[in-house]
């Protein structure tokens, strides 16, 4: 297995431990701001958990690209990862204070960093379906 794949597998394994332990924490009633959190719990159960599952098992099992690169270009597989960790965490710090104005801007800029990690990976994974 490709080390960026068991790197895509363990990164979705850790969101979702954290999504599940944030559910828990959202409904015990801790806090009045708590169910402010939701969004961020889809997102790290969605993008965080599902999408990276998904990127690191497609990058590992998906046909060769060729006999001297079999996976592509590794570095643009390094770039979707930081890429999509970066607007995942990014996301994380500003969904809760969304009615900020910094805030909102870094949700912009949250969404636009996943949109370019989906967007090379897609042309990477596109060239290896025959």
């Amino acid at each position: 297995m490709p080390v960026v794949s068991r790197f895509f597998l363990r990164s979705g394994f850790v969101c979702l431990a954290l999504a599940l332990l944030l559910r828990m924490w959202i409904f015990s009633g801790w806090s009045d701001r708590a169910i402010s959190f939701m969004p961020v719990f889809y997102h790290l159960l969605t993008v965080g958990w599902a999408t990276q599952i998904i990127f690191g098992v497609a990058h590992w099992m998906f046909p060769r690209y060729s006999q001297e690169r079999p996976r592509g270009h590794e570095s643009l597989t390094w770039i979707v990862y930081v890429c999509l960790n970066s607007g995942l965490l990014l996301r994380l710090i500003c969904e809760p204070y969304s009615e900020n104005f910094f805030a909102v801007i870094g949700l912009g800029f949250s969404a636009a960093l996943q949109f370019f990690a989906a967007a090379i990976f897609s042309g990477q994974i596109w060239l290896r379906v025959r």
